[in-house]
C-alpha cells in the first residue's frame, strides 16, 4: 500500500473562521486515498496564508517538505496546484525538493497535470503563470480600490488607531471612525504631558500605568505605544496611504498645533541625546 501526506491552504482569516476551503480540501484528500487504497499518513495546513508568500513563511508547507525529505512517503496530495503555491518560482522550487526527496505530486483536481513528462511539466508551469497573473491583477486591482479610497479620506485597512471605533450602517457596510470620548481623553493628556511637562516616552506610560489605565488590549503601556501616538498624525485628523496624505474624514482629537509641537519636543529630545 502506497503512504501519502496532504496538503491543504486557504489565504484569508474569514476563510479559516468559516471553515470556507479547508474542510472541503481535507475531505478531497481523504475521499482520495480511501477511493484508492493509500494510506494517509497527516494533512498539513496553512491557515490564512498567501500561496505567493515564501515556503519558510509557511509553516505547514515547509514542515510538509521536512516530512518528505525525512520519511520519504510515496505521495503528496493535493487538492489543486494553486493551493501549492501561486507564484511560479515557488511552486517550481517546491516541486524540485518533492523531486529529490523521491516523493510524487499529485494534485487530485488535476489529473492531467501530474507526471514529470516535459508535457506535463509545461502545462504546470503555464498554469503556474496564470496563477501568478491572476494574483498580481488581484493585487493591482486593490491597490488602486485603496488609493481610490484614501482620496476620499476613508482608512483603507488595518486596524483602528487608540481613541477611535469603527461603526457600521445597519447592513454592516460604509464603515466609519468615531472617536472614543474616553480614550480622547487619555490621547489628549499623553500629548500635554510631552508637550508642556516634557516627559519621554516610558515617563508617560509608567504614569498611565501607575493609574490602571487600560490600552486599547488591556495591558499595560510602553515606551513604543506612546511614540507611535505622538507620532500619529491620524489624530490631527490626516490620512495616510503611500505617498497619498489628505484630510480624513474622521474627527481630529488634537490640533494640527499640538501635534507640531509634538514633534518639536522629539527633535529637542533627541538632540539633548
Amino acid at each position: 500500500m502506497k503512504t501519502a501526506i496532504g496538503y491543504i491552504r486557504v489565504s484569508t482569516e474569514k476563510q479559516v473562521e468559516n471553515g470556507q476551503g479547508l474542510e472541503i480540501q481535507e475531505k478531497q484528500i481523504r475521499d482520495y486515498c480511501e477511493n484508492n487504497n493509500i494510506e494517509l499518513i497527516t494533512i498539513y495546513r496553512d491557515e490564512g496564508i498567501s500561496g505567493a508568500k515564501d515556503i519558510l513563511d509557511r509553516q505547514g508547507l515547509n514542515d510538509a517538505v521536512l516530512y518528505c525529505k525525512e520519511e520519504k512517503p510515496n505521495l503528496f496530495l493535493i487538492p489543486k496546484y494553486d493551493r501549492l503555491a501561486r507564484d511560479l518560482m515557488q511552486q517550481m522550487t517546491i516541486e524540485g525538493k518533492l523531486i529529490e526527496s523521491g516523493v510524487e505530486l499529485i494534485s487530485i483536481l488535476e489529473p492531467t497535470l501530474n507526471g514529470t513528462d516535459p508535457m506535463r511539466t509545461m502545462m504546470r508551469q503555464l498554469i503556474g503563470m496564470m496563477s501568478q497573473y491572476e494574483r498580481s491583477l488581484i493585487k493591482s486591482r486593490t491597490h488602486s480600490g485603496c488609493v481610490a479610497t484614501a482620496e476620499k479620506g476613508k482608512k483603507t485597512g488595518g486596524s483602528i488607531p487608540y481613541g477611535y471605533k469603527t461603526i457600521r450602517d445597519k447592513d454592516g457596510k460604509n464603515p466609519k471612525a468615531v472617536i472614543v470620548e474616553e480614550q480622547a481623553r487619555i490621547i489628549k493628556e499623553i500629548y500635554k504631558l510631552h508637550i508642556k511637562e516634557q516627559y519621554g516616552f516610558q515617563a508617560i506610560a509608567n504614569i498611565l500605568n501607575d493609574r490602571n489605565v487600560p490600552t486599547a488590549k488591556n495591558s499595560k503601556w510602553v515606551a513604543g505605544t506612546i511614540q507611535k501616538i505622538l507620532h500619529n498624525d491620524y489624530y490631527m485628523g490626516m490620512l495616510n496611504y503611500g505617498n497619498i496624505k489628505v484630510k480624513g474624514e474622521h474627527k481630529a482629537i488634537i490640533t494640527e498645533d499640538m501635534f507640531n509641537m509634538a514633534q518639536e519636543v522629539k527633535i529637542r529630545q533627541r538632540y539633548r541625546g
